[in-house]
């Protein structure tokens, strides 16, 4: 019936839908009954929208309004074209009296399924729900899963939503998990609210491997990640045979983002994830975080763990870059193995780490702190190499929300100083421009240069007027820059236990 194809334009659907709000006074004729179970087996096997087209064109052409199974059928299948459909069919569903509890629960379905889940729409449908009689468990847990899919998860209106559930009967697995995701994906999740729900679900046996897995996710979220707390509900998750690969990476996840990230406690459930088949990307990630971000960072752990996410084909953008920012934070950083890395990270299409020329304006955002450092070491040494005259550079760190970050200096902000201090030699004028928080402007010149600039200053026997040497070509510097150079008050805001700055990996 539908084997035709022709180029088919979606406004042909729309004049569709016109029709069928044209005849929404037509009645439900039941004497027809066959007819409207050979339709519904029809609708069961198409998915194109032209082909669903066709198929209500060819009802209502035959007199026959689609009934409430029909109607339900389309929502579910129109959900995955648009949802100004999907609604479209909702209202006409209600305004003809026909509406079930399917049809609210699939027409809240396709907005939590949908590309910007609308919260207070599938709130307002839900309540439209209740007053109906129409409300059930699947009405209640598609709410509080579109509430967690939405731009901002309200944390406070799913939790209410979830205690009218537990009144009415209808609380289960789903819907505590859903409640416990929208605090972890809310603006300030609170690990204790998580902790405490996963608590009532264990009691009431609607406790399942999604439910300890968004628990600790909550978490690794939260201002303060308890590493304890987590690694406890993890233990409850093995012995209960919940464990899974979500868990035992957002566990690691939750250590690494703790006041004191412990390595060791992180590399043995690596570990134990290896053993059980749990361990992916994410784990691995995650684990060479934890020592990166740990008191003393183990190179070699980590280049080990990095080496078999290699050998396992996992390796990603992040498996690189947290090990680089380990290498960066170990004792003696060794610059030409993290370049190495860097390198082979951009072969293989997983870094994009352009050249640098005199006059850019580098922006350093989303970069971890050592891919930035040893990059902008090696472009800036090799950039000096080949120049007779001042590199200006501008480098942009952000600051603000910008940041993300806690640490009393931006990791970006100190990669910047840290080359600062690195290249001091080198640098004729650095200064955080002061209308313009976020940037710093540097001047580059080479050693050689300064020597010229020195032997200028014995010359006109500067030493003899006890004027210090370094002052003079300083500000000799400063001169030919039109600037002043305050690069040694920068660096004394130099924070050496600065944590990467890169985008949080969850699953």
């Amino acid at each position: 019936m539908f084997s035709n194809r022709t180029r088919y334009n979606p406004s042909n659907f729309a004049a569709t839908m016109q029709r069928l709000k044209s005849l929404s006074d037509t009645k439900i004729l039941n004497s027809r009954k066959n007819e409207y179970i050979a339709y519904s087996q029809s609708l069961k096997k198409i998915y194109q929208l032209q082909d669903i087209d066709l198929l209500l064109n060819q009802m209502l052409d035959n007199q026959l309004f689609p009934n409430t199974v029909i109607i339900n059928q389309l929502i579910k299948k129109l959900s995955q074209v648009g949802f100004e459909y999907v609604y479209n069919l909702y209202r006409i569903t209600v305004n003809k009296g026909i509406a079930d509890t399917i049809t609210y629960n699939s027409t809240i379905d396709a907005i939590a399924k949908g590309k910007n889940p609308n919260a207070e729409a599938a709130i307002r449908l839900l309540e439209e729900a209740k007053q109906a009689g129409f409300a059930d468990q699947y009405t209640y847990a598609s709410t509080i899963d579109a509430i967690a899919k939405s731009k901002n998860p309200n944390a406070e209106a799913a939790i209410r939503l979830l205690e009218e559930a537990k009144q009415a009967g209808f609380a289960n697995e789903y819907i505590y998990a859903s409640t416990i995701d929208v605090i972890a994906k809310s603006a300030n999740p609170n690990a204790h609210e998580a902790i405490r729900l996963l608590e009532e679900a264990k009691q009431t046996g609607f406790v399942d491997a999604i439910t300890y897995n968004r628990t600790i996710g909550t978490i690794a979220k939260s201002v303060n990640p308890n590493a304890e707390a987590a690694i406890k509900l993890l233990e409850e998750a093995k012995q209960a045979g919940f464990a899974n690969k979500y868990i035992y990476a957002n566990t690691i996840d939750a250590i690494a983002k703790s006041p004191k990230p412990n390595a060791d406690v992180a590399i043995k459930l690596l570990e134990e994830a290896k053993t059980l088949g749990f361990a992916n990307v994410i784990t691995y990630n995650s684990t060479i975080d934890v020592i990166a971000k740990s008191a003393n960072p183990n190179v070699h752990d980590a280049i080990r763990l990095l080496e078999e996410a290699k050998q396992a084909g996992i390796a990603d953008t992040y498996t690189y870059t947290n090990t680089i920012d380990v290498i960066a934070k170990s004792v003696n950083p060794n610059a030409q193995y993290a370049i190495k890395l860097l390198k082979e990270a951009k072969k293989n299409g997983l870094l994009e780490l352009p050249t640098i020329t005199s006059g850019d304006v580098v922006d350093l955002h989303g970069l971890s702190f050592g891919s930035a450092y040893f990059w902008l070491k090696k472009e800036m040494e090799e950039l000096l190499l080949n120049s007779t005259d001042t590199v200006s550079i501008t480098f942009i760190y952000g600051k603000g929300l910008n940041s993300r970050t806690n640490e009393e200096t931006h990791p970006m902000k100190h990669v910047v100083l840290k080359m600062v201090q690195d290249m001091k030699n080198n640098i004729s004028y650095c200064n955080e421009i002061e209308d313009n928080t976020g940037r710093f402007h540097i001047n580059f010149q080479r050693k050689k240069l300064q020597d010229e600039w020195h032997k200028q200053a014995d010359y006109h026997d500067i030493t003899l007027k006890k004027i210090d040497k370094n002052q003079h070509v300083q500000r000799l510097f400063a001169q030919h820059a039109g600037y002043q150079t305050r690069h040694s008050e920068i660096i004394s805001d130099l924070n050496p236990n600065a944590n990467e700055f890169i985008p949080q990996i969850r699953n």
